[in-house]
């Protein structure tokens, strides 16, 4: 567990900012909905943002693009960032999951935790179980229309292999779980890291 403690709020107790994040498929909108019942604290997920802003215009299934995803996930993350400091704000502690982007996330998520204490949460398992565990749940046919997994794939080798599944370069605390079968460390230790 990297330990380092960095953050902007002088005030005497600050609210906590849980980052959870990771490659897609490796278990975080899992491990969140556990946090969030565990602390009980709000948790804000990109694709969730995602779906209501799809389900709120109705666009034509058939005709919606990968890219038009693209343009709603975008959409989905500055959402998730304007909720979450407005509760960082009025000092009530929240978690944000998304498959932030090492080279982006930093820089959005600064000034969220220039008023909290961060914590980040990385979920990580082998290259070959994400890609495994992506397939299956694209075959699946059970995702919401929104995330368009046709194609999709190889933009996530690619993220693989450029390194894109690292944790976030940010000053502070880093909890690294493995997701390959259930968590390690357990959530109990998760749920410590958090409230520490």
């Amino acid at each position: 567990m990297k330990q380092t403690h960095a953050t902007t709020d002088s005030s005497p107790n600050p609210p906590t900012l849980i980052v959870v994040c990771g490659l897609p498929a490796t278990g975080k909108s899992s491990l969140a909905e556990e946090l969030r019942d565990a602390l009980g604290w709000p948790l804000f997920a990109k694709d969730r943002f995602k779906e209501l802003l799809y389900d709120s215009v109705e666009p034509d299934r058939d005709a919606f693009t990968r890219e038009e995803s693209t343009v709603i996930g975008k959409q989905s993350i500055a959402l998730l960032l304007n909720v979450a400091s407005e509760l960082l704000r009025t000092r009530i502690s929240c978690i944000v999951e998304a498959n932030f982007l090492p080279h982006m996330g930093p820089t959005d998520l600064a000034p969220l935790l220039a008023i909290s204490r961060g914590r980040q949460v990385h979920c990580s398992i082998p290259a070959e179980l994400v890609l495994e565990r992506y397939r299956k749940r694209a075959n699946a046919g059970e995702r919401h229309p929104v995330h368009v997994d046709d194609g999709a794939e190889a933009e996530l080798v690619e993220r693989i292999e450029s390194g894109g599944g690292a944790p976030l370069p940010m000053e502070v605390p880093l909890l690294e779980v493995d997701a390959s079968d259930g968590w390690n460390p357990n959530l109990a230790e998760i749920v410590a890291f958090c409230q520490s």
